[in-house]
């Protein structure tokens, strides 16, 4: 399962390279009523993962989503035309 909880984490696309990043803190406060002691311990976890994409995805449709703890990313590609715009077959 994924360290950083899913409110945490960061998605984004910057010049063709996907990013997925994130950052856990947590603290803890331990007193001891033996000596009077205590103790404070804090933890910071940072994850980035980037990726360049391919030149046939279609950045403006990616799509994420958060399934049992996995985070899976639709790319979608660019469709292709069937047919370039100005060619005219010759007969």
């Amino acid at each position: 399962m994924f360290p950083i909880s899913l409110k945490k984490l960061k998605l984004k696309i910057e010049n063709g390279v996907l990013t997925l990043s994130g950052e856990q803190k947590e603290e803890k406060k331990e007193s001891s009523q033996e000596n009077g002691s205590e103790s404070y311990m804090s933890t910071s976890t940072f994850v980035s993962r980037s990726i360049t994409l391919p030149t046939n995805i279609d950045e403006g449709t990616i799509q994420a989503k958060y399934e049992k703890g996995d985070i899976l990313i639709t790319l979608p590609k660019v469709m292709k035309e069937e047919k370039e715009k100005n060619h005219i077959p010759i007969h």
